[in-house]
């Protein structure tokens, strides 16, 4: 009875280390890689946005997936509003699509 107990136990603790791993790599958050203010090109959309290519922002978030480039400029942009409210994911969209980078199905950029 005792090895059957123990086998369980062992086989238990392994689901749950699996399923605690799997859960934990499909909540990560995007994040940005790119420094504040090396980002402080990208933030100008209060001013007028030029959005022809090369656009100053499109060096910086070439490297990046579309996700991670879409945080970035969220959040660079955000940092020039704070304290207005206003969603934000009209001018990140123009941007990505400026720099031939998709805005992310269901992505929003809201302050």
């Amino acid at each position: 009875m005792g090895c059957k107990t123990q086998a369980s136990a062992a086989l238990f603790l392994t689901l749950n280390l699996l399923l605690f791993f799997a859960m934990s790599t499909c909540t990560t958050l995007p994040t940005c890689s790119i420094g504040a203010p090396s980002l402080s090109v990208c933030s100008d959309v209060l001013g007028i946005l030029i959005a022809i290519p090369p656009h100053p922002c499109c060096s910086l978030i070439d490297g990046l997936d579309d996700i991670e480039a879409s945080v970035c400029l969220c959040n660079a942009i955000k940092a020039t509003v704070a304290g207005i409210n206003l969603n934000l994911t009209a001018p990140v969209s123009l941007i990505l699509t400026t720099c031939k980078k998709k805005l992310p199905s269901g992505y929003q950029c809201t302050v």
